[in-house]
């Protein structure tokens, strides 16, 4: 495989497991051969552990990659308050710097085949003044994967995501379905992808299932057909 340097990973919305599926893509992408790593470059709503905050997020992708980089690499922006990063950061009197973001960036994508960028809410979601999260990926030069999360509103937050990042120049490569649910799928959630297909011709890399436990065999089982249409994408 040759090396695409990274992947951007939006959502539709928060909420939608953009986290659990981009932990579980580069676990499946590590078995296939792929040295990936996940970064968060900001993340909101850290708890204050010892006087530090915390990106459970973050520390869950380190986790179950079991790899050793530095939360300065990984998530170079912390913030305690669970809001839009440029609203937390203005509260916390904390100023967000874009260069900072990007040289983190290319110091995981020297080093590793793949780096997966996880963004924060949706890719409208404001980071700074003048950035999206758009940007971020668009700096970074990035094309994105989609999650949706299978829930009533997804095809109206589905395209119109797709609609932002083609107006940006993003290249979307394709959405990964999310159930969110346990159970049978409701009837949003059995309609919605048969719907956006036929106003899209972004793939869909697959469906996503709901997963009792987030261990790391499963998120692979889950993951590896997602990853297996993946890397035939970025080839």
């Amino acid at each position: 495989m040759s090396k695409p340097g990274g992947i951007f990973i939006s959502g539709t919305d928060t909420g939608v497991g953009k986290t659990v599926v981009t932990a579980g893509l580069a676990l499946a992408l590590r078995r296939k051969g792929v040295n990936a790593v996940v970064m968060k470059p900001v993340e909101t709503g850290c708890p204050v552990k010892r006087g530090r905050l915390v990106p459970s997020d973050a520390m869950f992708h380190l986790a179950m990659l079991g790899i050793n980089e530095p939360l300065e690499l990984i998530c170079p922006v912390r913030l305690r308050h669970p809001l839009a990063p440029i609203t937390a950061a203005g509260i916390e009197g904390v100023t967000i710097n874009i260069s900072q973001i990007v040289a983190a960036y290319e110091n995981l994508a020297s080093r590793y085949d793949l780096v997966l960028v996880e963004g924060a809410g949706g890719l409208t979601t404001p980071i700074a003044d003048g950035c999206l999260f758009s940007d971020l990926a668009a700096e970074f030069g990035l094309a994105m994967f989609l999650v949706a999360g299978l829930r009533l509103g997804v095809i109206n937050h589905t395209l119109l995501s797709l609609d932002h990042a083609r107006n940006r120049c993003i290249d979307t490569l394709g959405i990964v379905f999310n159930r969110l649910l346990p159970g049978r799928p409701d009837a949003a959630a059995r309609t919605s992808p048969d719907a956006i297909a036929r106003f899209t011709k972004v793939p869909a890399l697959g469906t996503f299932p709901h997963l009792a436990t987030l261990s790391r065999n499963a998120l692979v089982r889950a993951s590896r057909p997602i990853a297996d249409k993946l890397v035939e994408v970025i080839k």
